[in-house]
């Protein structure tokens, strides 16, 4: 690793435009799919009226850390708790990506009615962002049009986009700058690290396994109409063939053509909930090659004491970077590939060996069909 523990990184916190140098115990969450997260404590001063100003609950001020002068996160403050101890006075200071407010709010009431015909995922999210003067980045073709969209009052702004970008395969985060991003996952092939327990040992490692998000096979239907009829799609999980354990789901705003790949993403999540290794405790807040960690990249893990007995490469979800004490350490997230692309994974870590190809063309002839 290119950094010691102990060498710190060139961090700035700003808040509302002012720049603070006394902070300490950064934590910084960067995620694929979801909205990063910032929080940090710092000294309180209550004697000072700037400082009064600055801090004042519901404020909802601009906050923005940058590493080398750069963006690395910019958002909103909406968290302060003060606290007076014998020793000092604080404030610990939390904060979110300019979109994750759709995470708590609604459309706007003066666009009601919700309603869009023939529209793009781009458009539609640009339209309802609007009155929170929000952008949207789009890393990938953003796919078909949407026949007919509607938003439902009361409905979270999130919960209804991250169901359309699942129907294209994408998923939601946002931009260093702060725009809404929606984006796809990265292909394996070009890992950015190898992390193995025998070499890493001061490195922790492990696995959590979730069987009760886990399913033999999906099956996504769309609704009869009076101008066609309704369809359905199965897609079966070659890697759980002796147990049956269906997951069926409506899709109410696509056309008859997607709904096998709507299936296919929704399969693929299954896999993004199943089976999530932690790597913690990586004495950098960088990789190999000298570049911070980030998501939606790939490394190669070999760990047998958390179940990967053979070497694999694996998507970086989450990545946490934390500063404490003068030291620097970050730790990752990482899921199976093909958990946000629709794609099964050939190989899992816990297994010995790779689906037979045969096997799964059979499955998918006698499981896979659609009407």
């Amino acid at each position: 690793m290119p950094r010691e523990s102990t060498d710190p990184e060139n961090v700035s916190i700003l808040i509302d435009g002012k720049r603070f140098d006394y902070w300490e115990d950064i934590t910084l969450k960067l995620m694929m799919d979801n909205f990063s997260t910032a929080e940090f404590k710092m000294p309180f001063e209550p004697d000072r009226i700037e400082f009064r100003k600055i801090f004042r609950p519901f404020s909802f001020k601009p906050l923005t850390v940058l590493i080398d002068d750069e963006p690395l996160f910019t958002g909103t403050l909406v968290g302060v708790e003060p606290e007076r101890t014998a020793e000092e006075s604080s404030a610990t200071i939390s904060g979110y990506s300019l979109p994750a407010v759709i995470q708590e709010c609604t459309a706007h009431g003066s666009s009601v009615p919700h309603s869009w015909e023939k529209i793009g995922l781009r458009a539609v999210t640009e339209s309802i962002l609007a009155p929170f003067k929000l952008s949207v980045a789009m890393m990938g073709d953003e796919g078909a049009k949407f026949e007919r969209l509607a938003l439902k009052e009361g409905k979270k702004i999130y919960e209804f986009l991250v169901e359309l970008a699942q129907q294209r395969g994408m998923v939601i985060s946002n931009t260093k700058g702060g725009d809404l991003l929606y984006w796809r996952s990265v292909e394996p092939g070009n890992p950015i690290a190898r992390i193995a327990e025998d070499v890493q040992a001061l490195v922790n490692i492990s696995a959590k396994f979730n069987a009760q998000e886990y399913y033999s096979e999906v099956t996504g239907f769309t609704p009869a109409s009076r101008r066609k009829p309704g369809t359905q799609h199965t897609e079966p999980n070659p890697w759980l063939r002796d147990t049956l354990r269906p997951l069926s789901f409506h899709l109410d705003d696509i056309d008859k053509g997607d709904v096998v790949q709507a299936t296919k993403a929704k399969l693929g999540r299954v896999f993004a909930n199943m089976a999530a290794y932690s790597v913690e405790n990586i004495p950098t807040w960088r990789d190999p090659n000298g570049k911070l960690w980030t998501p939606n990249t790939t490394l190669k893990l070999l760990a047998p004491s958390a179940m990967c007995y053979h070497e694999s490469e694996l998507i970086i979800r989450n990545v946490t970077l934390n500063q404490s004490s003068k030291k620097w350490t970050s730790s990752l997230d990482l899921i199976l590939p093909g958990a946000f692309s629709g794609k099964i994974p050939q190989h899992v870590p816990w297994e010995e060996e790779a689906i037979k190809p045969d096997y799964f063309d059979m499955d998918y002839l006698l499981s896979g069909q659609t009407f």
